[in-house]
């Protein structure tokens, strides 16, 4: 038998991810908005950075691939048509739908890990017959799955699920993303007392790829 997650528990994961990847959104949007206003005070149309190779113009082209609608002065180009100057962003807002998109990719990443970690201690033949999980405090998904197996004998599959976030630069989109933590304990009732039989800690795992760590 397979276990999945209660649904309000991935609304609550989503709406967890989403608010804050606005905000942090928001946050970019507000310091851009500031610094291209300063720029066209100056009497500047691009900005330059210092590289390796000294100090080159920077193209905003690839930040219109992340979650913000940017607006740019025009340009002709060879055919005298006007096109965006990469070069000369005018302003920008946060693109909600974007983020919205990306927080559930990423809620779907964690809830599939915490199925995937569960169902590892799950047999084919084992029957779940209810869980009481639970949403605690601190980022915090915690309780665990029960069933019998087979030869009618009882278990528990405990686990806690923690997450936290990574900002900017530091996450894997550039603004936010979320880090899943788990830990799951197996119990199984004996004749005469309950007594854990696996203990195991879990890799540490990230949206888009595993990290190496382990949590303890």
């Amino acid at each position: 038998m397979t276990f999945t997650i209660n649904t309000n528990h991935k609304v609550f994961l989503e709406e967890e991810i989403y608010v804050k990847l606005v905000a942090s959104a928001e946050a970019k949007a507000e310091r851009y908005n500031k610094m291209w206003a300063a720029r066209e005070e100056e009497g500047k149309t691009y900005h330059t950075r210092k590289t390796f190779h000294g100090e080159e113009k920077v193209y905003w082209y690839a930040e219109t691939k992340g979650f913000l609608t940017i607006s740019f002065y025009q340009v002709e180009d060879s055919a005298f048509a006007s096109v965006n100057d990469y070069y000369r962003p005018m302003s920008c807002v946060v693109n909600l739908e974007a983020c919205r998109t990306n927080a559930q990719q990423q809620r779907d990443h964690s809830v599939a890990l915490l199925e995937a970690r569960v169902n590892g201690h799950l047999a084919v033949t084992d029957t779940i017959t209810g869980n009481n999980l639970k949403l605690g405090q601190a980022n915090l998904i915690e309780g665990f799955v029960s069933g019998v197996t087979k030869n009618n004998e009882e278990f528990k599959v405990h686990t806690q699920m923690m997450w936290n976030y990574r900002y900017g630069e530091n996450s894997a989109n550039g603004y936010l993303t979320q880090y899943v933590q788990f830990r799951i304990l197996t119990s199984r009732k004996k004749s005469r007392d309950m007594r854990p039989t696996s203990l195991m800690s879990e890799k540490i795992s990230k949206w888009p790829r595993p990290m190496t760590n382990f949590f303890r």
